[in-house]
């Protein structure tokens, strides 16, 4: 009996931690998205050098905030990866066992429920980790495209002698 005692409990506060973090990753995930969805509407890589220089600012503030969310990110992944490692493998008792008394049905409704969180856990933090990588990728590739295409613009416009204002009007000058 006391051992049921410990098991509940155990599964009680185990069952809160799980809950939250699990709500935690799926917010995480739901930010990665939208995330995902401004860098694509960023833009297109085209335009003159203010455009360009524009996009490659906006760049530099979107990944501003993807680096002060990281640690938010790194810690949530790590909680779930440490609470899914120190879950002790559940029991098998088998059903003829479990079905001689009401405490056995409990504690196999109460493992059921800790599977199913511990699955839960398990599919957040591996879709989070997989969406956080390709993002911060995705996101460092068009910043590298962006900067590229802005040097290049930039070597263009010198080698053809068109100067820009502070107005951003084009003024050409014939060397």
């Amino acid at each position: 009996m006391a051992f049921l005692i410990y098991f509940r409990s155990r599964l009680e506060g185990n069952s809160e931690s799980w809950n939250s973090l699990l709500l935690s990753l799926r917010e995480l995930i739901e930010w990665v998205i939208r995330k995902d969805t401004e860098l694509t509407a960023i833009g297109p890589l085209s335009g003159d050098l203010p455009t360009l220089a524009k996009l490659e600012s906006d760049l530099v503030s979107f990944r501003r905030v993807l680096d002060e969310k990281q640690p938010v990110v790194e810690s949530n992944l790590k909680s779930g990866r440490q609470l899914i490692a120190s879950e002790p493998p559940l029991s098998d008792t088998s059903d003829s066992e479990a079905g001689r008394d009401m405490d056995g049905d409990a504690r196999r409704h109460g493992e059921e429920s800790a599977r199913e969180l511990t699955r839960a856990v398990r599919r957040e933090v591996a879709k989070l980790s997989e969406k956080w990588a390709a993002l911060r990728e995705r996101a460092a590739a068009v910043a590298s495209n962006v900067a590229l295409a802005h040097k290049d613009c930039e070597a263009l416009v010198i080698d053809h002698g068109l100067w820009w204002d502070v107005a951003g009007r084009a003024y050409f000058i014939y060397i």
